[in-house]
């Protein structure tokens, strides 16, 4: 016969692995509710975030999630201006975000939407070009002006010069017009010779470079040209030998600073003008007329 107290010690130990077996069940049932609870969460806050809409303060300016806004990411001056364009556009009304969500709305969607907007605004932006041209810029298409502009030539010391070609390549592109500066009598003029248009008049281009060649071969008379090297070599293709630079904007601009983006002279304008009373916000050439040479560019618009 087994003693009272073994009994007893096979109770409490029976009973303590029962409990042991429920607190591990239940352990295990909290720990799966956890879970559950947990991926609930997840759901939850996934089904939100989809069907989350950013404001538009939010896509541009504050962020949300982990979104950075538009004008809270690295960029350049020139695509700030851009953007701010793209922006006010928006909120007044003169083009549309072209996304079906705000969430799509991306610097680089607000970046095309700028060329979107600036072949909106083309028309109306060549149309004032035309209509403010000071009074003293002259498009050379007949001898009587273009006398005017030889004598008045003779009185100047220095003058600002630029051709307008087909293209950049030195041996295969060609003039189609030179514009002139002439500081003294404050008179500007472009002399069109190879524009490819119909029904439009131009001086014949060997009359224009043979009158020129006395004033541009001239060492007494001083030229201020931006990228000279490519001007002389255009002249130089046409038989004259131009002479007497005194400065080259592209190299001033160099010695400015060596890491500009470009050197095209309008970025030159648009930078340092604004200390000389001058200020260019116009579009650039290509973002008017699209890549390709000066040929097919109306004269009116040349003068400008």
């Amino acid at each position: 016969m087994s003693h009272p107290y073994f009994f007893t010690y096979m109770t409490i130990e029976y009973v303590l692995e029962v409990m042991t077996m429920e607190l591990k069940m239940n352990l295990k049932m909290d720990n799966n509710e956890d879970k559950k609870a947990e991926r609930v969460k997840e759901a939850k806050e996934k089904k939100a975030k989809a069907v989350y809409e950013p404001s538009w303060e939010e896509v541009w300016i504050t962020g949300y999630g982990k979104k950075k806004g538009i004008m809270q990411s690295k960029i350049s001056k020139l695509d700030k201006e851009r953007l701010i364009d793209v922006k006010r556009a928006e909120e007044n009304g003169e083009i549309g975000t072209h996304v079906e969500s705000l969430k799509k709305f991306s610097k680089a969607h607000a970046l095309n939407l700028y060329k979107m907007l600036m072949e909106q605004r083309r028309d109306g932006i060549i149309a004032d070009m035309i209509a403010n041209t000071p009074a003293n810029y002259h498009l050379v298409t007949s001898p009587e002006v273009f006398e005017r502009l030889t004598q008045e030539l003779n009185g100047e010391e220095v003058i600002g010069l630029d051709t307008e070609t087909t293209g950049l390549d030195y041996d295969k592109d060609q003039i189609v017009g030179i514009s002139l500066t002439l500081p003294k009598v404050d008179q500007h003029y472009y002399i069109p010779v190879r524009h490819e248009l119909d029904g439009v008049y131009q001086l014949f281009p060997a009359t224009v470079f043979r009158h020129l060649k006395p004033f541009l071969e001239n060492s007494k008379l001083g030229k201020v040209l931006h990228n000279s090297k490519f001007d002389m070599h255009m002249f130089y293709r046409e038989g004259i030998h131009l002479q007497g630079l005194v400065m080259d904007t592209m190299i001033a601009m160099k010695i400015l600073t060596e890491n500009e983006s470009s050197y095209a002279l309008k970025n030159l304008a648009t930078k340092y003008g604004k200390y000389f009373g001058f200020e260019d916000k116009s579009m650039t050439y290509e973002e008017l007329f699209g890549k390709g040479g000066f040929e097919k560019t109306p004269l009116d618009i040349g003068t400008v």
